[in-house]
């Protein structure tokens, strides 16, 4: 049996280059579960090094996490680490980022 949910869906972002090298901010509400989500990320210039602070949560699901990121070489895979509040655990992993 598979349910089908219409639903409306607004994203607010937001990236300014600093003196240090970048902050995106990205706002999330979505009418389906009454999802939000809220991202700050930075980077710091020519060393790939970032670091993020996300929030988020539905009728089903809430976690915070806190990361620190490399990029990979020059392209556009990243790793991260780092610490998932409400599950209270470490996570280690990859993502594509192309800005």
């Amino acid at each position: 049996d598979t349910d089908t949910e219409a639903g409306a869906k607004l994203s607010v972002e937001r990236y300014s280059a600093t003196g240090f090298g970048g902050l995106y901010l990205l706002g999330e509400v979505s009418s389906v579960e009454s999802g939000w989500f809220l991202l700050a990320q930075t980077g710091f210039g020519a060393s790939g090094f970032g670091a993020e602070l996300s929030t988020g949560g539905s009728d089903t699901y809430s976690e915070t996490t806190l990361a620190v990121t490399q990029r990979l070489n020059d392209g556009p895979f990243i790793a991260r680490a780092g610490w998932r509040f409400e599950a209270e655990e470490v996570f280690f992993g990859f993502a594509i980022n192309t800005f």
